[in-house]
């Protein structure tokens, strides 16, 4: 950032990219006939997927990912992917977005069924697909006008293109970092996934034997260590027994309310209607008993994802759960809490609304905050 001292203007200089990813493609095809090797294709596509990983931790999602809007540089020798204009983007879980209900946006190749029907609808998953249009073309240099899946029947990145481009965006991954997962999975780049999930197990195990903190303190700091690792968290963690998660929580406090909310971050988006339901539980029957007295912001934190995982979804189990929750409350801290959080959601607080079915047994706090949003 500088700025010109005499007109008190300030700019902001950026390096020059040499060309984006279809100059660079059509380049790299004529040096290298055929298809470009797995090897290759994951050096760039990790690139990407660290750009739009960082987006949508930030609440971003891009809507627009193609080509033409990936810039390459040349850095000592090496080409730096980047992602550029973000003009279609839109705020996760925003009230307010940049285009009309109904209204189709995306270059028609790259963009998922959704988005082309009703752009507003779209979620983290209209990334994936996008991605998964992008790998292909890496791998096959086909101009994905269609995507014929038997061109990478020699690829071990076949099952990832399969995965993300699907129609429906339930069956594609979860998330960037599930994406990364299975990525170094089918590459065996690492046993990072396979090992970390092992050596989770056999702590776990020793410790359900000997019961002893020094098992627990290694089970989390597996659980910190690999806060991005999806399949750590959403069944080996997900899967602890409630008195162990109690004991975690009393035992190391702080290190479990990191590691709540790296489970938090992780799962959201889109996801299986009957994966939804144990995501619900384990927050509801789990984290919910070791926090309802004791951590409101972390509280409110996981109230306020079952609540916009219920109304994403369609649940009308979450929304019993949640109804639940409300119901049985008693700590005065709590129910200001779930105050906020309906009045800051006011849409999934409507839906959830909607679906209650005993609204007579409302406490008049959270009656009160129901009756200003309808």
């Amino acid at each position: 950032m500088s700025s010109n001292t005499e007109q008190n203007l300030y700019y902001y200089t950026m390096p020059l990219a040499k060309s984006n990813l279809r100059d660079f493609l059509i380049q790299y095809r004529q040096d290298n006939p055929g298809f470009m090797d797995d090897e290759t294709a994951v050096f760039y596509f990790n690139q990407l997927l660290d750009g739009i990983s960082f987006a949508h931790r930030e609440g971003v999602i891009h809507r627009d990912l193609k080509p033409e809007n990936i810039l390459v540089f040349e850095e000592e020798g090496k080409e730096v992917l980047k992602l550029s204009d973000f003009g279609f983007g839109k705020y996760l879980n925003g009230d307010t977005f940049l285009t009309k209900t109904q209204t189709a946006l995306g270059t028609n190749f790259y963009a998922p069924p959704e988005q082309l029907k009703d752009s507003k609808n779209t979620d983290e998953t209209a990334d994936i697909y996008s991605l998964g249009v992008i790998l292909y073309e890496l791998l096959t240099y086909d101009h994905p006008a269609y995507i014929n899946i038997e061109r990478l029947n020699n690829s071990k990145l076949k099952f990832i293109v399969n995965k993300a481009t699907k129609g429906r965006k339930e069956n594609r991954f979860h998330s960037i970092e599930e994406m990364k997962d299975r990525i170094n999975m089918v590459m065996g780049y690492n046993n990072a996934l396979k090992s970390t999930t092992k050596q989770f197990q056999s702590v776990y195990d020793i410790y359900n034997n000997k019961y002893e903190e020094i098992y627990m303190r290694e089970i989390v700091d597996i659980l910190l260590e690999n806060n991005l690792d999806f399949i750590l968290y959403t069944e080996k963690f997900m899967n602890m027994d409630e008195d162990d998660i109690a004991i975690m929580a009393v035992d190391f406090p702080d290190d479990f309310s990191e590691v709540v909310e790296n489970f938090l971050s992780l799962i959201q988006g889109d996801h299986p209607f009957s994966f939804t339901d144990k995501l619900a539980n384990m927050i509801v029957y789990k984290i919910f008993p070791v926090m309802r007295d004791t951590d409101f912001d972390l509280y409110e934190k996981a109230f306020k994802t079952l609540l916009i995982m219920a109304f994403r979804h369609n649940r009308f189990y979450i929304a019993k759960v949640i109804e639940d929750e409300i119901l049985t409350a008693e700590n005065n801290q709590q129910i200001i809490t779930i105050g906020d959080v309906l009045k800051e959601n006011p849409q999934p607080s409507k839906w959830l609304y909607k679906h209650f079915k005993e609204k007579h047994k409302l406490c008049r706090y959270i009656s009160d905050k129901f009756d200003q949003l309808l």
